[in-house]
């Protein structure tokens, strides 16, 4: 393509080599009327003859950007069609060279044909980066904005420096995107008396810009779909899929489409958010002083209330932390189960200052709104008969409803919405999401330490909940889609997180941690079991599950009821995989006959379209055919490899000899596995690994890297031996800690319930008293008192709080584990990885009564539940958002797994999180258990180089 001088007198001189440079190249497909060539002119700035000469195609340069320095060049340019009674659409080319982008501009005339316009985007002088936006056309968010067309460089959308956009021009992927900071913004002031506490200077930094959302600030405004015009000043807005309005001023934009006051706070765990948003409740109260008895334009209750929806087990932390902020000086009510929604009145709710639900009470069957239909949800459509905007309508139904419940929080228009642990939601079960989305308030706020913004539609749907729209309406330069996803999704979502979300990682004022990684070796019973699991179709977590309890393997003893010792669980499976041959050989037999049918019908077929389903289904049956014989090659030789290892070492309890030596009696620590279970003299089996490189005994194939060396059985420690080298490790490293200092507590986090269940028992078994963390609010604020008990610390002192407006809170106390079973209570509540909807398991009682019914006397507190030393937490169980500031021991037991890596660690991070963190004045040892040459060994040591203090936390 060859370049002819700019014709306009307006623009500018051709730029020199350093400049980069936007060209506009015409092509007239069919020619035009001298009407038709008079718009086109007008839409290009280009005199009719100069169109003329590009008649035969051409380029002519209308504008260049000058080259100043590469931190302030525009990489990202914007365009969006201003869109008359003609219809623009935007298409690209591959075949560009990769230092080029080009876009063709189609401008269609319905009645009289076409013709195109091309805008190329060159760098001549500037190497491509490898994940540079403009290597490929296909990674570009590009389309065209004009308001009036001239060869005037201010007509484009580029912007002064990359703080501007510079997170899109760097990052074409937002799973890349890094969350921006509050450093920039200048501190507020520290929140005025009565609040008690001082905020250090990233939460006053936080809360200034949470301020500032909320106030609607210029500095501030972002709604989805509105671009500003550099330089000028002008905003682009579009407001359907195939229109733009242009607004002049900052006051005509923000009067049609109002500012977002929502956001997302992702501050790393432990560093202060909870203190953040309360400081922001105090700093910026409900002003409307005609709020009661009135309703929002949304047909809801209006409230003063800031509404805080946090996990079960959480709810006493968070009052807790109330009453250190204002002492008495709040308004606060507590809505976590049955009995406190029976307590509060509709006007409490109302007229409060801070309401803290949990998130699973909204689908408590006690709670009306989980019974109503999504009709009645809405408080207009449920009482149709009741005029809600006549303040005396509302103010006689607000006032009947006293106590008993009898009211939805999806009828309030609270003064402001916050969604503690946020990355949560959206694991949640469907009636939960639904109850969430029902919410409104004046402003939304999401608190999470680790934020799940990895691709485009992860993002707007987190949006969702806070009533931001970002992707109601496909842009006019929505681009073809690559791999099945439109980029103008991401386009948007990269957009609200640079507007809407902040990240703050400060360095936290705790004592350095300790790190320990303590490495378990394998016993000569569990290697050659877990190696047989291996080869199966098992994947990842069964693989590391059974590293830290054997009693999982193959799911066949999962239960764990029963301890069982290495070589019971060894028999049970072994049986289990004959059994499974047996079938799988049975199962083969019986499908060949299928196979010999689906080829008759293929050569009996006597037309073309018979003929090609009986082909389909019969290349369906030999897919299936494969796969079972696919499996049972591979139990097959899983039972084959142990059944070998038991034949050659466990059924000789005394002496092993070695068939290569000859030698009677080979020490136990001195025995070679090969690869297909035979057991040799270490010697031997190096000798013929390398030389003869077959299995003496059956010929298989037997190299040095494949040969593995048994170990001596472990010492013997005064616990049983049931559980495994892990589960003793664990619990020889709990007594020696015990020993050590009477004051310490050990938090055991793990991954998985069913895991967490086992070890519980596990450690029980050993004399460990253990308390686990799971189930409704209940149980787990009983776990929590028994491993507090005996503490002096500030949340042990401060446990519950008593809510201001409700006058009287009736006290609960946990039955023993008989009257837990034949008790008359309250339907029992599900933990958060629990499913909503099961049947026999969800119709137990909860362990609950009253204080003043007349009942067996209970016995001593103490008694029935003596303090522990030992918390398991599990991830499934919802731990994130706890302060356990008391414990001293971190033990991440297992590395935790997850299909994206920075998941995995992100998940391991909320359980260090849970004491290291602000107010945490002990010296914390975070321990890691890895199990040698397993798969453990392989994530633990990937992940090693990057576990850093501030990598880890």
């Amino acid at each position: 393509m060859t370049s002819t001088p700019p014709t306009n007198s307006d623009a500018p001189a051709a730029p020199d080599e350093n400049e980069t440079r936007l060209l506009l190249s015409v092509t007239v497909r069919k020619q035009k009327s001298d009407t038709e060539m008079e718009r086109l002119s007008t839409l290009t700035g280009l005199p009719q003859a100069t169109l003329d000469t590009l008649s035969s195609g051409g380029s002519i340069q209308l504008f260049h950007i000058p080259h100043h320095e590469t931190s302030n060049l525009p990489f990202l340019i914007h365009f969006v069609p201003w869109i008359t009674e003609n219809r623009f659409s935007l298409t690209h080319t591959s075949d560009q060279p990769s230092n080029e982008a080009s876009l063709w501009l189609h401008y269609t005339d319905l009645m009289n044909g076409w013709y195109s316009m091309r805008l190329d985007f060159r760098r001549p002088i500037l190497s491509p980066l490898s994940d540079d936006v403009f290597c490929t056309s296909r990674n570009i968010n590009i389309a065209t904005l004009c308001d009036k067309i001239s060869a005037s460089p201010s007509n484009l959308i580029h912007f002064k420096s990359v703080s501007e956009l510079g997170e899109d021009a760097h990052q074409p992927c937002i799973g890349n995107l890094v969350i921006p900071d509050t450093v920039s913004i200048l501190p507020c002031d520290q929140p005025p008396e009565p609040f008690a506490l001082k905020l250090y200077d990233y939460q006053l930094r936080t809360l200034a810009w949470m301020q500032g959302i909320e106030d609607g600030l210029d500095e501030y405004y972002y709604c989805p779909g509105v671009k500003k015009l550099c330089p000028e000043g002008k905003f682009a807005v579009q407001t359907t899929s195939n229109r733009v309005d242009i607004k002049a001023s900052i006051e005509d934009v923000r009067t049609d489409y109002p500012t977002v006051r929502a956001g997302i706070i992702a501050d790393k765990p432990g560093v202060g958010k909870t203190i953040t948003s309360l400081a922001l409740v105090h700093t910026r109260p409900c002003t409307d002083p005609d709020y009661l008895y009135s309703v929002s334009p949304n047909g809801k209750l209006k409230s003063r209330a800031t509404v805080f929806f946090v996990p079960n087990n959480i709810c006493s932390q968070w009052m807790t932390e109330i009453k250190k902020c204002f002492g008495s000086n709040i308004k606060a009510i507590e809505i976590k189960g049955k009995i406190q929604y029976d307590k509060v009145s509709l006007k409490q709710v109302l007229e409060c200052d801070i309401l803290v639900v949990s998130y699973h009470f909204l689908v408590n069957k006690h709670n009306i709104s989980a019974k109503l239909t999504s009709q009645d949800r809405v408080l207009v459509s449920r009482f149709p008969e009741v005029d809600f905007f006549n303040k005396d309508a509302a103010k006689a139904f607000v006032d009947e409803r006293t106590s008993g419940g009898g009211f939805s929080l999806s009828w309030i228009h609270f003064h402001r919405v916050v969604y503690d642990e946020f990355h949560e939601i959206t694991d949640k079960n469907k009636a939960l999401q639904t109850q969430l989305l029902l919410m409104a308030g004046d402003t939304m706020w999401g608190l999470t330490g680790t934020p799940r913004l990895g691709d485009g539609y992860v993002v707007c749907r987190f949006a969702d909940y806070l009533k931001v729209k970002v992707n109601y309406i496909p842009p006019v330069w929505e681009l073809q889609p690559v791999g099945g996803y439109f980029l103008w999704k991401e386009f948007y979502a990269k957009d609200f997180v640079l507007n809407r979300v902040r990240r703050n990682e400060p360095e936290i004022t705790y004592p350095p941690p300790i790190y320990e990684t303590i490495r378990v070796t394998q016993t000569a019973m569990e290697y050659p079991l877990y190696q047989s699991c291996v080869g199966r179709k098992a994947n990842t977590e069964n693989l590391v599950k059974l590293c830290n309890h054997y009693q999982i393997a193959n799911g066949v003893v999962a239960d764990g009821s029963h301890a069982l010792t290495i070589e019971q669980v060894t028999e049970i499976v072994q049986k289990d995989r004959a059994k499974r041959i047996k079938m799988l050989t049975q199962e083969i037999k019986k499908h060949q006959k299928t196979l010999e049918g689906q080829y008759d019908l293929v050569l009996n077929a006597v037309s073309m379209n018979a003929r090609e389903d009986a082909e389909r289904m019969y290349r369906k049956a030999m897919r299936h055919d494969q796969e079972i014989k696919e499996e049972l090659r591979s139990t097959q030789s899983q039972f084959n490899f142990f059944d070998n290892f038991l034949n050659s070492y466990a059924a000789n309890n005394d002496t092993i000899s070695c068939i290569v030596c000859l030698e009677d009696d080979v020490p136990r620590d001195s025995l070679g596995l090969a690869p297909c279970g035979h057991v040799f003299c270490w010697e031997c089996a190096e000798k013929v690994a390398k030389v003869v490189r077959t299995c003496p005994h059956c010929k298989a194939a037997m190299t040095p890297e494949k040969l593995m060396k048994l170990q001596p059985p472990a010492n013997a420690i005064a616990v049983p031996e049931s559980f495994g080298s892990k589960i003793r490790e664990l619990v020889q490293y709990l007594q020696r800690e015990m020993d050590a200092d009477t004051s310490h507590r050990f938090l055991v986090f793990i991954q998985w319930s069913d895991l967490a269940d086992l070890v519980t028992q596990a450690l029980n078994t050993f004399g460990i008293v253990t308390a686990r963390l799971k189930n409704g609010f209940q149980h787990r604020e009983a776990a929590l008192r028994q491993f507090r008990a005996g503490l002096e610390s500030e949340v042990a002192k401060n446990e519950t709080i008593g809510s201001a407006c409700v006058e009287e809170r009736e006290m609960v106390q946990e039955l023993d584990d008989f009257e837990k079973e034949n008790s008359e209570g309250e339907e029992y509540q599900p933990g958060e990885d629990d499913e909503f909807g099961s049947d026999s398991k969800r119709k137990r009682k909860r362990a609950t009564r009253r204080v003043g019914k007349e009942k067996k006397k209970p016995t001593s507190t103490s008694k029935r539940n003596p303090p522990s030393r030992v918390l398991i937490l599990s991830a499934k169980d919802s731990v994130s958002g706890l302060n356990l500031t008391e414990a001293t021991h971190c033990i991440i037991l297992h590395p935790f797994h997850d299909i994206k890596e920075a998941q995995a660690v992100g998940a391991e991070k909320q359980g260090v999180a849970r004491t290291l963190r602000n107010g945490q004045t002990k010296t914390v040892k975070i321990v890691r258990l890895v199990v040698e040459n397993t798969i453990e060994q392989d994530m633990h040591d990937r992940r090693a180089p990057t576990m850093t203090l501030n990598d880890v936390i």
